[in-house]
């Protein structure tokens, strides 16, 4: 192999004890591996709560800070019953597409104005219908419970199912209505149903607690992802106020949630008294740079199978106990960053390698810190856009 063509990047992986890249993705989202190399910042366990005196939360982080890759955690471990002290029935609540249908153009503010809480909880329940087909696939037997409901379970999820179905495929509605044809037939009938989306969310956590489940965790996430709320913290500030203002619903028995957000939207809720502290668990995440030492161990270990604890192990000899702390360092408390920082030194390092060891060199730090410093400046001189919008009326039923 011509040492000016450098390295096939999987050759110099395999070579070096790596079943895989450790630093390939960035986004925590659908990422198999997270748990095997996930480092609990210390406020992960007031967020994550007790399912038996669930609580709602809000954890703040910059951007790259670990806001989603802590969402995903809480949500696996919802699911498998690890660490929460019971069992949770969680709701994603990431998917904001569908209140921003009603976008025609250019006010911002009247859109998030125009909001309300039942706007919010009509789309959580709409995710909640997805998790409910999911939870009784899975677990047939629960079921069977339902009949303990102090309401017609089957009148009630078919009524859901015919208002929330947007976020079910047309197969899976087809299965939900089927199971709920198998349903018992409570002997409690009612005269008429909920009037509001978030009366509806209130009877769905009966329906859960009925079923042995011990809370309803909402996890809320992605905020700033969508426009305009991505380049306006103070936007989407606004458009997360009905329902994190919401105390009744904040504070409701047997449900929590959980909000992922970046730090910069913290000062737009505090200063307009939509964030209450005392009422809600507010944490922020910090890293230092022992933590994120932890953080590039955690992964160079987990994708070497324990073989590769430090970079020092890839490293020539004058590099080693250095490495590490440059790539930290240069990282600035982000986790994000450190992983960009990482993949960017194996890229130099195998597009470059002259040495028959296929070893790190001074050299390649050097580039790698060098490149990674210049992509960043150009980022910051980058300017915002700001894209505003207004909307037209949105149909929400049964609005109070």
């Amino acid at each position: 192999m011509a040492a000016s063509e450098g390295l096939p990047i999987d050759y110099w992986l395999r070579n070096n004890g790596f079943r895989k890249h450790p630093f390939q993705n960035t986004e925590a989202e659908g990422d198999p591996d997270l748990e095997e190399y996930f480092v609990e910042p210390d406020c992960f366990s007031d967020i994550l709560g007790n399912a038996c005196e669930p609580k709602s939360a809000v954890l703040f982080a910059p951007r790259g800070g670990g806001k989603t890759a802590n969402r995903v955690i809480v949500d696996r471990w919802c699911r498998t019953g690890n660490k929460t002290g019971g069992n949770v029935f969680s709701i994603v609540y990431t998917d904001f597409d569908y209140l921003l249908a009603s976008v025609v153009s250019t006010d911002g503010i009247n859109y998030a104005l125009s909001l309300n809480v039942h706007h919010h909880t009509a789309e959580i329940m709409k995710a909640a219908m997805v998790r409910l087909l999911e939870l009784w696939l899975k677990n047939p037997r629960l079921c069977s419970k339902t009949t303990n409901a102090p309401f017609n379970v089957r009148s009630y999820v078919s009524h859901w199912l015919e208002l929330y179905n947007e976020r079910l495929e047309p197969n899976r509605v087809q299965q939900l209505f089927a199971i709920i044809q198998e349903l018992p037939t409570a002997h409690i009938e009612v005269e008429k149903f909920p009037a509001t989306p978030t009366q509806d969310f209130y009877a769905l956590e009966i329906l859960i607690r009925t079923m042995g489940l011990d809370a309803i965790y909402v996890l809320v996430d992605r905020v700033d992802e969508f426009i305009p709320a991505a380049s306006d913290p103070n936007l989407g500030a606004l458009f997360l106020a009905p329902l994190i203002s919401h105390l009744p619903l904040m504070e409701h028995d047997g449900v929590a949630f959980k909000f992922f957000l970046p730090t910069e939207m913290s000062a737009a809720l505090v200063s307009r008294h939509l964030l209450r502290p005392e009422r809600l668990t507010v944490r922020e995440v910090t890293w230092s740079n022992e933590e994120l030492a932890e953080v590039l161990h955690a992964r160079l270990q987990a994708f070497s199978n324990g073989k590769i604890p430090t970079l020092d192990a890839v490293s020539v000899p004058e590099l080693r106990g250095e490495i590490d702390q440059a790539l930290v360092r240069t990282a600035h408390g982000s986790p994000r960053n450190l992983v960009l920082l990482g993949a960017t030194l194996f890229n130099v390092h195998t597009r470059l390698s002259q040495n028959s060891d296929f070893l790190i060199t001074r050299e390649e730090l050097e580039l790698t810190i060098s490149q990674f410093n210049a992509q960043k400046e150009k980022e910051k001189s980058l300017q915002p856009r700001t894209v505003g919008f207004e909307t037209r009326p949105t149909a929400v039923r049964r609005q109070v």
